[in-house]
């Protein structure tokens, strides 16, 4: 897994350190990607993986963000969730 274990974190959490500015959107963003990049290939779990497109939603977000306004979930996000079983 990546460096900074954002994954780990609920959504709590991250908007804490995202009011904070000790993140940002695009951090998170790169991180699940590195990580689809590490694990998919044993875990097959994604079919499309539309980096950019997700690049630039957290770009987006960041903006948002930085005018401290908070961000809605809308129909097509994608969410990375995970399960402790």
């Amino acid at each position: 897994m990546t460096k900074n274990n954002f994954g780990y974190k609920s959504i709590n959490e991250l908007q804490d350190l995202y009011r904070t500015k000790e993140i940002s959107p695009v951090e998170v963003t790169k991180e699940a990607l590195e990580n689809i990049d590490l694990l998919n290939s044993k875990l097959r779990a994604f079919i499309t993986i539309t980096d950019k497109y997700a690049i630039k939603k957290a770009k987006e977000v960041g903006v948002w963000r930085q005018e401290g306004k908070d961000y809605v979930m809308q129909d097509g996000d994608v969410v990375e969730f995970l399960f402790n079983v």
